[in-house]
């Protein structure tokens, strides 16, 4: 990565340094010996009457390249392009050029789009060069539309914000009007880096007024749909071009701003805590006859709770009932988010609990996730106000009823967002005070428990568990056994095992697998034997093949033959028949 970052600020100033040196002399200087070595391969394969790939007569053999025809040099082009030996095809143009000669509009495409699809310092750099060169040379008709979107996307995505709206001016420039989807996903990449997201949000202002819009302060209006009985005719009104290339219309509608380009500037927004800017491209919105949804109101939100004006995002909800959007989820979750950042948890818990009750005219039809919980749950545990905390859990119900919505969900969602400590603090309260808990959720706080390597605090949850009266099974217990594996910590695993079968809890075969690889490794085959006969206790599990043979293997080794013995007579009366193995 450091190499990348090194050589793309080497690449920038290059540019800059070389702007007014030959272009020969320019890609020589950046990278001199993979130049000299490609020219010369490359002059070799055209002299020798064969291509460098091999297998190709060359039109004219020849020991200049300067000396070349402009036939024969178009002809070298083609086959380096068909055979994607893209530098071969970069020398081939530069020497067309010094002929006063390019390639055709495809052709030049076709590499544009290869130099661009590479996107390496040096590939860019040539794609730059090329197109400068058809500039300077007023051949801007042999560039099109997809080859540029392709290398301005090529550009966004290794940071070169510049030269990505350098690309895009030229294409308003030329008429070769990228689509909404491009440019969005241009305008996207860009603010992907913080301190290039104002410039993010420059680049489609200025691409709202050049399609027929505007977004400022003047804009502001409540938000309707316009009806436009001509867009291209309004468009071309109000370009600001001088010129437009004829046939190209058609082009600058499809690049006409959409929900989602306009989400997009809202996410910048939101980035940037730019209430102004937010509200101005909102409101634009109308001019071009889009609505905004749910995500828009969203990242209104989410504007609002950045900046923290909360006097502003207490509004939304009711814009949105104005607007006849109907929120999702994360809309949900982003209004109980803001309430919970303002201070305003009780508010934030009104909203939840009249979704839940189904007491909100706006959120009744919003179907509730686990992570909606999140950050008022964590709110209440921070604050140390675990019975509020316990009573909002106790409200989620136990069991999934359709809507997709249970304590167990709520429990994984705060702990894949590294909430393990605070839900862990809940359902401790609520096990003391005898409060109902789903067994999914403690299901759910086990496996958090030993994904993140907190065996401890998952065995004295088992005891915490049997102090309020509540029976674990194997689903509580499995997971601590595979984390003391794991952990490689296998006698504890051991203990554990016997412990569980001792409370005669039915063991399954996930769980005593894994702890007699285990114990292969520590070589203790008598604790083996032991593991299969306490599973032995339990008519319901039936003993695999596998772990039969792995206890008699293991007791052959450590030359305890009557332990073996009475495995392998022992399987018949199981349900197991050996094999060639056992014996």
């Amino acid at each position: 990565m450091v190499l990348r970052c090194a050589l793309l600020q080497l690449q920038s100033s290059a540019f800059r340094r070389y702007a007014t040196v030959s272009t020969s002399h320019r890609i020589t200087a950046l990278y001199p010996t993979r130049y000299r070595a490609r020219q010369q391969h490359f002059s070799t394969g055209l002299s020798s009457g064969t291509s460098a790939a091999g297998g190709f007569p060359s039109p004219s053999p020849v020991s200049d390249e300067h000396s070349l025809s402009v036939a024969s040099m178009t002809i070298a082009f083609d086959r380096a392009l068909l055979e994607r030996r893209t530098e071969d095809a970069v020398f081939a143009v530069d020497g067309l050029r010094r002929k006063g000669s390019f390639p055709s509009r495809d052709s030049l495409s076709t590499l544009i789009s290869q130099l661009a699809y590479k996107q390496t310092p040096l590939s860019l750099s040539q794609a730059d060069r090329l197109i400068q060169d058809l500039v300077a040379s007023r051949r801007e008709d042999l560039l099109d539309q997809n080859s540029l979107s392709l290398l301005a996307l090529a550009y966004a995505g290794v940071g070169m914000a510049n030269f990505s709206r350098s690309t895009l001016r030229l294409m308003f420039q030329t008429g070769l009007y990228p689509s909404v989807r491009v440019w969005t996903a241009v305008v996207s990449k860009i603010a992907e880096s913080f301190s290039e997201a104002p410039a993010a949000l420059e680049l489609f202002k200025e691409i709202c007024k050049l399609t027929g819009g505007t977004v400022d302060a003047s804009s502001r209006e409540p938000c309707k749909m316009v009806e436009e009985p001509d867009p291209v005719a309004r468009i071309i009104k109000l370009m600001d071009f001088a010129m437009m290339p004829k046939g190209n219309e058609e082009l600058l509608v499809s690049m006409r701003p959409d929900v989602t380009s306009f989400n997009s500037a809202l996410r910048i927004c939101a980035t940037l805590a730019d209430t102004q800017n937010a509200e101005e491209i909102f409101h634009s919105m109308s001019l071009f006859g889009v609505l905004p949804n749910s995500d828009s109101f969203e990242l209104l939100i989410k504007v609002y709770g950045k900046a923290r004006r909360f006097d502003l995002f207490r509004k939304v909800p009711q814009r949105m009932e104005a607007a006849c959007v109907r929120p999702s989820a994360s809309t949900l979750k982003a209004l109980v988010d803001a309430y919970v950042e303002s201070g305003n948890i009780e508010e934030a818990e009104k909203v939840l609990q009249k979704t839940v009750q189904g007491k909100s005219s706006l959120w009744n039809l919003v179907k509730l996730e686990g992570d909606v919980y999140n950050s008022l749950l964590k709110a209440y545990a921070l604050e140390a106000r675990l019975s509020d905390a316990a009573n909002l859990l106790s409200s989620v119900p136990l069991e999934d009823a359709g809507t997709g919505l249970d304590q167990a969900r709520v429990v994984a969602s705060m702990i894949a967002s590294g909430m393990l400590k605070e839900i862990c603090s809940i359902l401790q309260y609520m096990l003391q005070h005898r409060m109902e808990v789903s067994f999914s959720a403690y299901k759910s706080l086990m496996h958090g428990f030993c994904a993140n390597n907190q065996l401890d605090k998952a065995a004295s949850f088992i005891i915490l568990m049997k102090r309020a009266g509540i029976k674990p099974d194997c689903s509580i217990y499995g997971p601590l056994i595979q984390g003391l594996v794991r952990c490689r910590d296998r006698l504890l695993a051991y203990h554990t095992f016997l412990e569980m079968v001792e409370a005669r809890i039915v063991p399954d075969e996930a769980t005593y697998v894994s702890l007699l690889k285990a114990l292969t490794v520590e070589e203790r085959a008598s604790k083996m034997v032991r593991v299969l006969e306490a599973v032995m206790e339990f008519p319901s599990v039936k003993i695999s093949l596998f772990s039969w043979n792995l206890v008699i293997e293991y007791c052959s080794k450590k030359k305890l033959i009557g332990d073996a013995q009475r495995m392998l007579a022992r399987m018949a009366p199981a349900g197991v028949q050996p094999d060639s193995y056992s014996y």
